[in-house]
């Protein structure tokens, strides 16, 4: 039996393993995709659906939170642990040269003030369809200062699982043909000796 055939196996994984990278790669970029971060902009979403907000840019000093969906605006308020407010934001979504929909926004985390260090789950969830032109705006009301950072996010299922996929499949391919690899070389060089 002739080794020679043999080192086309690791030669095989780790092109498997490239284009597999590859492909995840761009899956991830398609990920990136489904971020709006809103800062007094304009967005078209690449995707239809739910987008459920995360947020930033929390001082030290801010220990809960609050969020209500009104007929004008979200209004987002954050407290320190005496329940003196801190900061209070107006949050509107809409639709371009549209007035102001409250429907767009599905549900909030909670009508009562919210541990901000305990929250696991979205702050809001809002519903946004592909192709649409968006206008969005985060002013605070207080005072003049430091804004909270907040994206909206979706992660289309299909695309985090293909993207999970090749990963899995480009590392488990490099292994082995690292293993393979050095196999070939090991039985080459015992081969060598014993002739």
């Amino acid at each position: 039996m002739k080794l020679k055939k043999f080192i086309f196996v690791p030669v095989i994984l780790i092109i498997v393993s490239i284009i597999t990278s590859i492909i995840a790669f761009r899956q991830t970029q398609k990920l990136n995709d489904g971020y709006i971060y809103i800062n007094d902009n304009q967005y078209i979403p690449v995707y239809s659906g739910e987008y459920f907000a995360i947020l930033g840019n929390i001082q030290d000093e801010e220990y809960y939170i609050s969020i209500e969906s009104l007929d004008e605006h979200l209004k987002i308020v954050t407290y320190d642990t005496s329940e003196n407010i801190v900061r209070e934001f107006q949050l509107i979504i809409k639709e371009k040269d549209q007035i102001y929909d409250k429907q767009i926004v599905k549900s909030v985390i909670s009508n009562e003030k919210v541990i901000i260090d305990e929250m696991e789950d979205y702050l809001f969830l809002v519903y946004l369809d592909m192709g649409v032109n968006y206008s969005f705006g985060l002013s605070r009301v207080d005072l003049d200062g430091e804004k909270l950072n907040v994206a909206l996010v979706n992660i289309p299922e299909n695309i985090y699982n293909l993207k999970s996929l090749m990963e899995s499949v480009s590392f488990t391919t490099l292994i082995f043909a690292i293993v393979s690899g050095f196999t070939i070389v090991a039985i080459y060089f015992i081969k060598r000796r014993s002739d």
